[in-house]
C-alpha cells in the first residue's frame, strides 16, 4: 500500500495554494466532485475503444490530480494515457482498476486531513 505522501502530497499541495489552507479544501472538494464524471468518461472510452478520447480524458485527470499533489491518481491517469497514445486499450481495464482503487484512497486520506488546523494555521 502506498505511504500518504505517495496518495496525496499535502505540503505540496498547500504550497501550490500559496498556503491557503481554506483555498485547498476546496480545490480539493471541486476535485472530488469532478471524479465520477472523469471516470464516466474513461470508463466508456474504454469500453468503446475510443483511444483518442482515453486520452484526452486521462490527461486532463493526470494534470488535475498532479496540481492537487493527489500523486497515485495522477500515476494512474499518465499509465492509462500512454496505453491510450499505444492503442492498448486491453490493458487499459485493468488500469482503471488501479484508478478506482487510487480514488478509494484519495478519498480515504482526504477524509483524515485536520481542515481545521490547515485553515487555522
Amino acid at each position: 500500500m502506498p505511504d500518504n505522501e505517495t496518495i496525496i502530497d499535502l505540503d505540496n499541495a498547500l504550497k501550490r495554494a500559496l498556503g491557503d489552507g481554506a483555498f485547498l479544501n476546496m480545490l480539493f472538494d471541486e476535485f472530488q466532485r469532478m471524479l465520477p464524471e472523469f471516470m464516466i468518461r474513461i470508463d466508456q472510452a474504454i469500453a468503446g475503444k475510443e483511444m483518442v478520447l482515453l486520452s484526452k480524458e486521462a490527461h486532463q485527470l493526470k494534470g488535475s490530480a498532479a496540481n492537487l499533489g493527489a500523486n497515485e491518481i495522477a500515476g494512474a491517469a499518465l499509465r492509462l494515457e500512454r496505453l491510450a497514445k499505444n492503442g492498448s486499450y486491453t490493458e487499459a481495464a485493468s488500469v482503471l482498476d488501479d484508478l478506482t482503487l487510487a480514488i478509494s484512497r484519495f478519498d480515504a486520506q482526504l477524509a483524515r486531513i485536520e481542515w481545521s488546523r490547515l485553515i487555522d494555521g
